[in-house]
């Protein structure tokens, strides 16, 4: 985000300009609409996402949070 963000965010479009940049980055990840419909949903509100994201990159994840689960146990295993 910082490095694709550099000169695209504009004050006066804070929230707008982020929106625009992380649909692309997700995108390219092949989530590009399912955050697009995040940002639609009636109980979206842009500042929660300005604050969760903007400006720590490193706290996007955009990993189904079963996956995060099953990575984390040991060996990585999905088995129950």
């Amino acid at each position: 985000m910082s490095n694709r963000a550099t000169g695209r965010i504009r004050l006066p479009h804070v929230y707008e300009d982020t929106e625009h940049v992380l649909g692309e980055i997700t995108d390219e990840q092949g989530q590009g609409d399912r955050v697009r419909n995040w940002f639609r949903r009636p109980g979206y509100v842009p500042e929660s996402l300005f604050y969760v994201f903007a400006g720590r990159p490193d706290r996007i994840h955009l990993t189904p949070p079963q996956l995060l689960m099953e990575q984390a146990r040991p060996g990585g295993s999905s088995q129950a």
